[in-house]
């Protein structure tokens, strides 16, 4: 029975704890099908293994669901989370709220997966222009601590750029160097109207939304140009501006010198 086990945790972690000196040790069981013995344990493994996953609810130890209880997050779900993050972190406090109370209360209701709650974090990372979490979130409690991150990040964006909305447009663009992305669609990811972000852009960046964007696969492809060994057509391509004329006219407009001139000046520096 539950109560059992719950019983059997306390006595564990007490002994644990009066054992050992940092006494912080943390425990979890989880209750599975009933075996007729030892060796049929064997063939659980990979439950009881994908059971431990289980921790990520209880902080401070506890019985924790078996692994055939989780359920995933439909895409349609993460969306709405993740379009409510970014509504939310316009303010500090709102989007405190929202991430240590409003979000853990909903996963846990849905029993989702904690591999969903990962994903979620680095949804949110992606929508607001910052770096991904590194490594595993164990915890909610961590979870938490990363999404608080993730919003302090947001904000260092927002003061750099002037909005988080600029922010997150750029880090948009740079994911989508390869293909035409319109103003329209990058106004839908960070919720404004086109003509809204259009002006907040030239007004953050001093530049149009159409040439920061070929700024930046121009960019991109100077770096490709001195660290690959792409023919100048494939590059023009991987950047998205695939007329390679085209191409070199407006590489030669920004840089000074065609892309094959570029990669040569940078071949003469690099060598000794």
């Amino acid at each position: 029975a539950r109560s059992d086990v719950e019983a059997m945790l306390t006595a564990v972690t007490k002994e644990a704890n009066h054992s050992y000196a940092n006494g912080d040790s943390h425990y979890f069981a989880s209750i599975g099908p009933l075996v007729r013995s030892v060796s049929d344990l064997s063939g659980c493994q990979d439950e009881i293994v994908a059971s431990l996953e289980g921790a990520f609810y209880a902080d401070s130890g506890g019985v924790v669901p078996w692994a055939n209880t989780w359920s995933r997050i439909d895409q349609e779900t993460l969306l709405d989370l993740s379009v409510r993050f970014l509504d939310a972190i316009k303010s500090e406090e709102n989007a405190i709220d929202y991430i240590s109370r409003e979000v853990p209360s909903i996963l846990k209701k849905e029993s989702a997966h904690p591999t969903d709650a990962r994903l979620l974090l680095k949804r949110w990372a992606h929508d607001v222009g910052v770096e991904a979490p590194s490594g595993t979130t164990m915890t909610i409690g961590e979870f938490i601590r990363e999404a608080e991150r993730l919003v302090a990040q947001s904000r260092e964006s927002r003061d750099s750029f002037g909005r988080w909305e600029v922010a997150a447009a750029v880090a948009y663009l740079r994911s989508n160097l390869s293909r035409a992305v319109t103003l329209t669609e990058v106004a839908d990811h960070v919720q404004l109207s086109p003509n809204y972000l259009g002006a907040i852009f030239r007004q953050s960046l001093g530049q149009r939304f159409k040439w920061y964007h070929t700024k930046l696969r121009l960019e991109r492809a100077a770096e490709l140009l001195l660290s690959s060994g792409l023919r100048v057509y494939e590059i023009a391509d991987q950047v998205g501006i695939s007329n390679y004329r085209y191409f070199s006219q407006l590489f030669r407009k920004h840089f000074g010198m065609t892309p094959r001139e570029y990669r040569t000046a940078g071949s003469r520096e690099e060598a000794p």
